[in-house]
């Protein structure tokens, strides 16, 4: 008779051929799928574990039992091993929906957490974004009334050179920074409008860090260019 080899039956697998294997086929067939069987066990207990496995990955297509012909410990084993493999099955399958079900609950917080800080972060940008309106009319409203008609800044309509505003870089933020300071001085944006131009066009973490400023800090560009800075982890001194 011919050696058992794993690999030929998992190539051609035979329900028939599979209920006559011995105990060292099995231990053998079971090392090969690297299931958890030992020297220790029974052979109907290799059996039950590796027959489970088979089940599962639908190599086999249904439960595999010793039948009392090929049984040496009498007709009513076959049946006993039927009951303990169905209670097996059902107790996989129970824990198989369990671990489902946690792995829903997970996904759901993980989910609403995400939600909940996308929330935020969009209300602390319209918060900021309706807090630097108010703030840019009052500096408007101020120098118009002090000084009609002499202050640069009062006269300044940002909405009309937002679209001057170049388009944020993650790659390059700090000569992205450089860039923009040379087009606000060529176009001599008054430096006050800064931060509300550039805060127009920010995206990702620097965006993120910026709504997490306080409205002081977010109305001044140095301070709005230094925090983003040390957000995308650069050095300071070099710029």
């Amino acid at each position: 008779m011919s050696k058992f080899e794993p690999e030929q039956f998992m190539a051609n697998p035979d329900s028939g051929v599979f209920e006559k294997l011995k105990k060292d086929d099995l231990m053998a067939l079971g090392k090969h799928l690297s299931l958890d069987v030992r020297t220790a066990m029974k052979v109907e207990e290799v059996r039950s574990v590796v027959s489970q496995h088979l089940v599962k990955e639908g190599v086999l297509n249904e439960p595999v039992f010793l039948t009392p012909a090929s049984s040496s410990d009498g007709p009513d084993l076959s049946e006993k091993y039927k009951y303990e493999f169905e209670l097996k099955k059902l107790e996989f399958e129970r824990e198989e929906r369990e671990r489902e079900r946690e792995r829903e609950r997970q996904r759901d917080e993980r989910e609403e957490r995400e939600r909940e800080k996308a929330r935020e972060l969009e209300l602390r940008r319209l918060e900021l974004e309706h807090a630097l309106e108010l703030k840019k009319l009052e500096l408007a409203g101020g120098s118009v009334e002090g000084h009609p008609g002499t202050s640069r800044s009062s006269s300044f309509d940002i909405t009309k050179h937002i679209r001057l505003v170049p388009p944020f870089q993650e790659q390059d933020v700090d000569k992205y920074f450089l860039h923009f300071e040379k087009v606000a001085e060529n176009l001599k944006w008054p430096k006050e409008h800064w931060a509300l131009l550039i805060q127009c066009v920010l995206t990702g973490k620097a965006q993120e860090i910026y709504t997490q400023l306080s409205l002081e800090q977010a109305s001044n560009y140095d301070t709005v260019k230094e925090v983003i800075l040390k957000g995308y982890e650069l050095v300071p001194e070099a710029y």
